[in-house]
């Protein structure tokens, strides 16, 4: 083999301190590594309990090295109970210096490695940078596992009481005892390899007391099987032998019962029941047929019973109707016989597993009779011991509706049961047929649709009819129309900005102002306005800054009126509003045009005015209107730019109300009040000098 001169200088360095390093490892120790990061993975075979070796293999080591030792280190100490030395330039090999032992250039290695005997303290394998050179992809530490211990053995002996013999049907009582008497578990009683029946362990004993032995030579024994196997062992006890004595009987005297293993809820496609019956008088012997001179038997049958049916009471052969017969009898085995087992007392027992179904039934059925398994004499002979019935019914088809209150669009579900199983039941609302589902009937002849009720229905009253084959069903509802959704209305006005307004208030009033009477002025004007409008339901309401003063009669007549404020009602209506020193106002009411309309923006041009009542108070003096309640005033002309969307309220909302309304006048118009007392007594002067 070509030794390469890298390895050999190597194995030489190695050889030299192989020797001290390797005997130190294996008689001094090392303490165990801190932990480190690495991608090394070390396993061990499980390590038997008496000591001996395990299999260790890795893989992922740095073979760029020296390699690795390996140990075995005792936990918590500095102890190595053993250590080889593993390199990719080693052999397996004992040396007088130490182990060796073969790596891959890959880093995986397999070998055997002694471990000490189980002591109850922990041992690892150990691995780490050969000849001291620190490497932390070789440092691993791995728990060395050791096999489990042994369960503890148990044993098991039996105490019979009577200890050896006992009569037909005596209590016999069967004692177990098992130690240790702390092993859990139960213990089960045999004769020969009959189960006599099981009773759990406590504080070492377990007991069951028989009182239905067989008659004849037994061997009676205890099982005990722990309730922890890994804890402790089973056992059992030696075989006992026990004698059961018959005792003599007297004659018995029938009293036959007949049971069925389903009498109710019966699947009428489909029903497997086993009927049996117990202690039936086998004296009476046959006139003909097979059972002729000897033991004739009787009849199990399944039909229909007329209320008066008993053979022994008269009833005649048509009081009774059957679809399945079976002659029960001890001698034949092959339908349509059954064999019934002796009970050796005069009387006899049998089981008849039957299918049946309701289809073949009703063709049998007799008017005014009951559905039965019933048994009555065979071989020509009537025999009134063993006419015995049990009642059957089957599960009647029957549709339960989850409500018969229902909405059109409502989910409805129609379940069913009593159906003919496999079948396919299809649900319907009538008295127009829609379908609303169908589905595979169950072996339980059970189903359940889930539909939904049409909307398109009409009327209120309704029936679900439910089909399957041979069935059909039918129950009423009452379906009326789903409730229409009230959507609320979202109102949503637009706010306004840079609004104008152009309103002379009352020409003549104006001409009074300005001519040679009063002798006065008019000064101010409307500024612009801003506020919101409901474009979809024509309301808004506009708020103008700005003032408008009328002056006369050197300074005795002097009203102001600012901040009117348009209130638009509908497409046709509106009210203007001015602010006084009384108040706000409703001076005027608006007669709208039709507005001109774009994208942002909504105008009324020559809107006639009328004046309200509190305007005419503003024209009167001493409750003598100049200008009574209708008196028309200037048209108003007025524009709302529209803006961003904002939120409604009682001026741009229909469904609220908008506020604002007619201000009393009061003393707050006395400066209007003296231009009427001054107008009033120039008319006066102007009356005397005519």
């Amino acid at each position: 083999m070509h030794i390469s001169r890298k390895s050999a200088l190597r194995r030489t360095l190695a050889s030299i301190v192989t020797a001290a390093l390797v005997a130190a490892a294996a008689v001094v120790g090392v303490a165990l590594p801190a932990a480190a990061a690495s991608v090394a993975t070390v396993t061990a075979t499980q390590a038997p309990r008496s000591g001996g070796n395990v299999t260790v293999t890795g893989s992922g080591f740095d073979a760029s090295g020296f390699g690795i030792y390996l140990s075995v280190h005792a936990d918590g100490t500095s102890t190595d109970t053993y250590t080889v030395w593993v390199d990719d330039t080693n052999v397996a090999a004992s040396t007088p210096q130490g182990d060796t032992a073969p790596m891959s250039a890959a880093g995986d290695f397999s070998l055997s490695v002694p471990v000490p005997a189980y002591s109850g303290a922990g041992y690892s394998i150990v691995t780490r940078g050969a000849h001291g050179i620190a490497n932390t992809t070789n440092t691993t530490t791995t728990p060395i596992v050791y096999a489990a211990a042994p369960a503890t053995a148990t044993q098991t002996s039996l105490g019979v009481d009577p200890a050896t013999t006992a009569a037909e049907g005596a209590d016999v009582t069967l004692t177990a005892t098992v130690s240790p008497a702390d092993a859990a578990g139960s213990v089960e009683f045999f004769a020969g390899t009959a189960s006599l029946g099981t009773a759990a362990v406590a504080d070492g004993s377990a007991a069951r007391t028989i009182s239905t032995l067989p008659v004849g030579s037994l061997s009676l024994r205890a099982v005990f099987t722990p309730a922890d196997a890994a804890l402790f062992a089973a056992s059992a006890s030696e075989e006992l032998p026990f004698t059961v004595t018959a005792t003599t009987a007297g004659p018995v005297t029938p009293t036959p019962t007949l049971t069925v293993s389903q009498t109710a809820g019966l699947d009428p496609a489909s029903s497997t029941i086993t009927v049996t019956g117990v202690g039936y008088d086998t004296s009476a012997k046959g006139l003909y047929g097979p059972t002729a001179g000897r033991a004739a038997g009787f009849y199990a049958q399944i039909g229909w019973l007329a209320p008066t049916w008993r053979p022994s009471e008269g009833a005649a052969s048509s009081a009774r109707t059957n679809a399945y017969s079976a002659w029960v009898q001890g001698v034949e085995t092959a339908s349509p016989y059954v064999k019934w087992t002796d009970n050796g007392d005069g009387t006899a027992s049998f089981t008849w597993t039957v299918t049946i179904d309701k289809a073949t039934l009703d063709a049998k059925k007799l008017e005014g009779g009951t559905l039965s398994v019933f048994t009555t004499g065979a071989g020509g002979v009537v025999q009134a011991v063993n006419e015995k019935s049990v009642a059957l019914s089957f599960t009647e088809p029957k549709i339960t509706v989850s409500s018969t209150t229902l909405q059109a669009g409502d989910t409805v579900t129609v379940s069913g049961i009593g159906f003919p199983a496999g079948a396919l039941a299809t649900v319907e609302i009538h008295s127009d047929p829609v379908t609303l589902g169908t589905a595979l009937i169950g072996g339980t002849g059970a189903f359940s649709v889930t539909g939904i009720i049409p909307t398109n229905l009409q009327g209120t009253s309704h029936t679900i009819v439910v089909t399957a084959p041979g069935v059909s069903l039918s129950a009423p509802v009452t379906v009326t129309a789903a409730p229409v959704p009230v959507v609320e209305k979202v109102c949503v006005a637009q706010s306004v900005s840079g609004a104008t307004i152009e309103w002379g208030m009352k020409q003549s009033f104006v001409s009074y102002i300005n001519g040679p009477i009063a002798k006065g002025s008019i000064s101010g004007s409307w500024g612009t306005g801003s506020g919101a409008y409901n474009t979809a339901d024509n309301r808004g309401s506009v708020t103008y800054s700005g003032t408008v003063r009328y002056t006369g009669h050197s300074g005795v007549l002097d009203v102001s009126l600012s901040q009117l404020r348009v209130q638009v009602d509908s497409t046709t209506s509106a009210t203007l509003y001015a602010t006084t020193s009384a108040g706000t106002i409703a001076i005027a009411s608006l007669s709208l045009p039709a507005a001109s309309v774009s994208a942002d923006r909504i105008s009324w041009s020559d809107a006639s005015a009328s004046l309200t009542s509190a305007g005419s108070q503003l024209f009167s003096y001493n409750g003598n209107a100049f200008y009574p309640a209708g008196t028309a005033l200037d048209p108003v002309s007025f524009a709302f730019p529209l803006g961003v969307q904002v939120s409604c309220d009682g001026t741009t909302n229909g469904a609220l109300a908008a506020t604002g309304g007619d201000a009393p006048i009061d003393l707050a118009w006395i400066g209007l009040a003296m231009l009427v007392l001054g107008v009033g007594t120039l008319a006066v002067r102007r009356r005397a000098r005519a």
